[in-house]
């Protein structure tokens, strides 16, 4: 138990500091697919390297490739979503509405996992609820334009997407799919929904020398905080 906590917080740690990364990268007009593919690929490399550590065989199965597949799509879009999001939101506002996550994660785990909900958890979706309504009306009175609401619940819809990863890949590790071939399954969804996004719906795939960067050191960040 002790040492979970300690991984999470570790794990939310990186993320904070990701984050930041995220805005700093969302703060001049770039493409956020190329940004995702980018981090896949590094990602993706990682893993790699970490199964071959670890001396995990790739064995797939049925239940490992359909998890790992649905749970990349999910963290694919939540994190594109949350990108789009912070391009007009503070990092603050966008990163805190996004780890509350966790609430959705709790709602979801009583109803699709069947786990308790205790007083404490209640009480923390109550919070949850309450300081997202803090957010939005601050954020509101601070950014005094009409996309405002748009982005905000574009970072709630980012929010909710990632708490759905969260209950997926709980799932996923219940029902005996191997966590670091549905891992490596993640971060090759980067890759290839970075490039369609890029592709299609911003209609640019160029590499350029601050993608690069920006890549390789969210590339890292990620992965230290999936592992």
């Amino acid at each position: 138990m002790q040492s979970g906590i300690i991984f999470a917080l570790l794990s939310l740690l990186f993320a904070g500091v990701n984050d930041v990364v995220f805005k700093k990268y969302s703060s001049k007009e770039r493409s956020r697919g190329m940004y995702i593919f980018g981090i896949g690929i590094i990602w993706t490399f990682l893993q790699v390297v970490s199964l071959n550590i670890q001396n995990i065989n790739f064995s797939y199965d049925f239940v490992t490739i359909s998890y790992g597949l649905i749970a990349g799509l999910l963290l694919t879009v939540s994190n594109i979503l949350l990108l789009e999001s912070l391009t007009h939101i503070d990092v603050s506002l966008g990163s805190t509405i996004y780890r509350l996550n966790t609430v959705g994660v709790v709602i979801l785990s009583f109803f699709v996992l069947h786990e308790p909900l205790g007083i404490f958890k209640i009480l923390g979706i109550i919070c949850g609820l309450i300081a997202v309504l803090i957010l939005f009306n601050k954020g509101k009175n601070t950014f005094q334009n009409i996309n405002f609401t748009s982005f905000f619940l574009i970072a709630v819809a980012a929010s909710l997407i990632r708490a759905t990863y969260g209950i997926v890949a709980k799932m996923g590790i219940t029902s005996n799919a191997e966590p670091n071939i549905m891992l490596l399954l993640i971060a090759l969804s980067w890759i290839i929904g970075g490039a369609f996004y890029a592709k299609l719906r911003e209609k640019r795939f160029k590499i350029t020398r601050k993608k690069i960067i920006y890549s390789v050191v969210s590339g890292i960040l990620v992965f230290l905080i999936v592992n």
